[in-house]
This record gives structure tokens, C-alpha cells and sequence, in this order.
């Protein structure tokens, strides 16, 4: 497996969240979304620390299901 590929998928999905006002439907609903998201939750540990490593941790305000100690540099 080739972890520095995958890294750097889950680092292009992050970033292509974080694009500028954008409408989108879903299931019929349209939704609009403004500017880039200032609070972020995550909901799984593996989560939490690669946000934490993508240098976003100041925009974390909670996180849940953590399975250790939080590892940070």
C-alpha cells in the first residue's frame, strides 16, 4: 500500500471542501455554501489527526469516538 499516495488523495479532498461559494442539490434540496468553514468536528480519531497535521487544529472546536491519546507534534 502505498501510503504517501493516499495521503495526498485525503489531502486533495480536504482541500477541494474548502472552495469558495458553490451551490450543490441533494436528494432535491439545494444547499449553498458560503465561505470557507471556520469550526470544524470531526467524528473519528484518524480524522482528528490529520487535520492536526494539515496545520488546521486552531479551526477544531470538538471531536468524538477517539480510540487513544490524541498525537500531536
Amino acid at each position: 500500500m502505498r501510503l504517501p499516495g493516499i495521503l495526498m488523495l485525503l489531502l486533495w479532498s480536504l482541500c477541494a471542501g474548502f472552495t469558495p461559494a458553490k451551490a450543490t442539490e441533494n436528494c432535491g434540496i439545494s444547499l449553498q455554501r458560503g465561505a470557507t468553514p471556520q469550526r470544524i468536528v470531526t467524528l473519528n480519531q484518524h480524522s482528528t489527526e490529520l487535520l492536526l497535521q494539515l496545520g488546521v487544529g486552531a479551526r477544531m472546536v470538538g471531536t468524538a469516538y477517539p480510540d487513544d491519546a490524541i498525537f500531536r507534534h
